[in-house]
């Protein structure tokens, strides 16, 4: 039960954020040797904190026509307002490596849209190190070419799926989307 009911989203957020939970890192990566905090903690600490509040989250996979395989995931205010989200997920590996990828993505959306940060903070350092898988030999030939959306589909999906799909690849695709719009919705009309 809400400890003082807020009017919208935005102030039960802001109560929330005004007394943060602790959120303690009680495991350990075997990889990295790091600590880190699970999900199981994260949910004991943040969850009864939101409620407190009005809000919740919630959380589930799902396939997304844009991004494919995502988490999709919801900071809910009892007043209805929400904040939401998609977290794409990989498309490929069997079972227990996407069940691992969810319980990852569960983790981190529930930080990032609460705003509580459990692991140390590395200054990006890991993320500067990870590279960007590049886009395949011809690429933008391969969509210059695309005579259908259907087409421009399969690109955009199998572009999401390997992980290059950069902001060239989708202006790329935007552009030549408009093309096919355009040349479609011409053809069907009488010019003078």
């Amino acid at each position: 039960m809400a400890e003082k009911k807020h009017e919208s989203i935005a102030a039960a957020l802001a109560a929330f954020q005004a007394d943060l939970p602790g959120v303690g890192k009680d495991s350990v990566n075997p990889h990295f040797k790091s600590k880190y905090a699970d999900l199981a903690d994260m949910s004991k600490a943040i969850l009864p904190a939101l409620a407190k509040q009005g809000l919740a989250f919630v959380s589930m996979p799902t396939m997304d026509a844009d991004v494919g395989f995502a988490l999709q995931y919801a900071l809910i205010h009892e007043s209805g307002g929400k904040l939401e989200g998609l977290y794409p997920l990989p498309a490929g590996g069997n079972e227990q490596q996407k069940g691992s990828a969810i319980t990852y993505a569960r983790r981190y959306c529930l930080g990032a849209v609460t705003g509580v940060a459990a692991d140390d903070d590395d200054d990006g350092n890991a993320a500067s190190q990870v590279k960007q898988p590049q886009p395949p030999e011809g690429w933008r030939a391969g969509i210059a070419q695309a005579e259908s959306l259907d087409g421009l589909n399969a690109i955009h999906k199998q572009a999401v799926a390997e992980g290059w799909a950069i902001q060239d690849v989708m202006k790329a695709l935007t552009a030549r989307k408009k093309v096919l719009l355009d040349a479609n919705s011409g053809a069907g009309s009488d010019s003078q």
